[in-house]
């Protein structure tokens, strides 16, 4: 990429990096005083709330995606007529979004008991459900307009006041809590601040682009509105496959063996659900100066820079996964207490599943960038069928780890190889046999090392000089071992090369 895409990536990753380490820090001092003040059955529902909100979400349909996607272009060439006509039809999407979510979750609430068997001591379970639901759909009401940012590379605009009212709602929450002991005024406060954001990021997006405040005169050209309701039309069922995969296990272990399991496997999916998002920003951060590139270079270039950003995935990944096997119950011990504890074979099916959904970002990234949501449209389908069917089975005979298991079935058979070889095939026009080989060799890295890190570990106790040690290990042996065994690699040194050539650049600067 270009100097200017580069840096401009740079300050997204480093803004959404510390954003997001901010917001790890808050939610586990937040989660530890709401199980403490409100226990683990309110854990619980808040965990299947949410992801029935996230099902609900699929009045969404992918539309964010499909548009962003479309304003590459227009951005590049200053198109300013035509960015303001996709705005629009934006605009009006996203409103109506919003407002299907909350008829969806009217309709859906009297099918809450269906899920959540337990009662909410002092807390009416259809009026904290639609707490979730008025959030869900406020957000979708003002956020349109940071996607023209996102697009334009200024994702770090969007960054800054997202995790800055993050911040504020948990501190506010934890205050409300304290003084009111409420779960409804938790929620409350919640609903009223998540507005407030998205109000102030669309004022910003207003001052960065006063055009948009003018007038649309015209309507979109036809071959950009094919292209919009094409991409649209294959994202609502990746935008299905996406939720029910990723939102269901919850709902399939509180029906079949209860709210409280749901409640420790919720500080799993904490450290998890962080460890994503932070890591997601990467690459996230990365789409649209991908975008960018795929307008102005070539294909030849475009796997050479895809090939660096695969390297990194493995990189951020492996180590994650070693360090989440090491650390993930001494974590919870420390914090949360024994009885949240999870065994090692769960724990193991957790890590595993983290990995290869993990290790889809760089091709997701690139497939976002190309638009390539139509060549792989049906594949969320039989994900889908997939992971239902073997987690209910494996659940039934195995526990929760067959939940997760489940999982793991579906993308390895799915999503595993059909998504790099939609990007290979489509997007770079090559043979996608050295990703798989890839792959193979960053997997093996990875399984070895988290082994042989592991065995270390495993010499120390669950005390807090133990975890120390233990934290002290993961940092320097897994790393360690990368840097032995890439070091020589084209894609590790040019990784280097752009590191050092920003430390010396600040040095410069200060």
């Amino acid at each position: 990429m270009s100097q200017g895409r580069t840096d401009k990536s740079i300050k997204n990753i480093k803004y959404a990096l510390i954003g997001q380490v901010a917001n790890l820090v808050t939610s586990f001092i937040a989660r530890a005083i709401f199980i403490n003040i409100l226990g683990d059955v309110f854990l619980g529902a808040n965990g299947v709330f949410t992801n029935i909100i996230s099902i609900l979400s699929l009045a969404e349909l992918g539309i964010g995606p499909a548009l962003i996607f479309a304003l590459y272009e227009p951005i590049v060439k200053d198109d300013k007529e035509r960015i303001k006509q996709i705005m629009h039809l934006y605009k009006v999407s996203y409103i109506a979004i919003g407002l299907i979510i909350m008829v969806s979750g009217l309709l859906f609430s009297p099918f809450l008991g269906y899920f959540i068997k337990e009662d909410l001591p002092g807390t009416s379970v259809f009026l904290a459900f639609m707490m979730f639901v008025l959030t869900s759909a406020v957000s979708y009401f003002y956020s349109y307009k940071s996607s023209l940012l996102i697009a334009d590379q200024k994702r770090y605009i969007v960054v800054k006041y997202q995790y800055g009212f993050y911040l504020i709602i948990s501190i506010l929450q934890i205050i409300v809590l304290y003084l009111t002991r409420d779960y409804i005024f938790y929620l409350v406060t919640k609903l009223v601040l998540t507005f407030m954001e998205h109000y102030l990021v669309s004022l910003k997006a207003d001052k960065e682009y006063p055009y948009l405040k003018e007038p649309v005169s015209g309507k979109l050209d036809g071959e950009t509105k094919n292209g919009i309701v094409k991409n649209i039309k294959a994202m609502v069922i990746h935008k299905i496959g996406a939720v029910l995969v990723l939102s269901t296990d919850n709902l399939i272990i509180s029906r079949m063996l209860g709210l409280v399991i749901v409640g420790i496997y919720s500080n799993y999916t904490l450290i998890t659900n962080a460890l994503t998002t932070l890591i997601e920003q990467i690459f996230t951060s990365l789409v649209a100066s991908v975008g960018n590139f795929r307008v102005t270079e070539s294909n030849e270039r475009s796997i050479e820079v895809f090939n660096i950003i695969y390297f990194i995935g493995f990189w951020i990944y492996g180590f994650s996964c070693v360090c989440l096997l090491c650390m993930f119950n001494p974590f919870i011990d420390l914090f949360f207490g024994s009885e949240f504890i999870f065994s090692l074979p769960i724990v193991l099916t957790i890590v595993f599943n983290f990995y290869f959904t993990g290790m889809r970002n760089p091709t997701n990234s690139y497939k976002q960038a190309y638009g390539l949501y139509w060549q792989n449209r049906y594949v969320p389908i039989f994900e889908i069928t997939i992971n239902l069917v073997t987690s209910i089975i494996l659940c039934k005979y195995i526990g929760v780890a067959g939940v997760f298991l489940g999982t793991i079935i579906s993308t390895l058979s799915t999503c595993f190889w059909v998504e790099p070889y939609i990007l290979y095939k489509h997007g770079f026009k090559s043979s996608m046999a050295g990703y798989m080989l890839t792959y193979a060799k960053y997997t093996a890295v990875s399984v070895l090392t988290g082994a042989g890190c592991y065995w270390l570990c495993s010499h120390f106790s669950y005390s807090f000089l133990g975890f120390a040690v233990r934290l002290f290990i993961c940092m320097i042996f897994p790393n360690a071992i990368f840097v032995i065994l890439f070091r020589h690699t084209k894609e590790y040194k040019t990784v280097k090369e752009i590191v050092m050539k920003k430390i010396i650049r600040r040095n410069i600067v200060n």
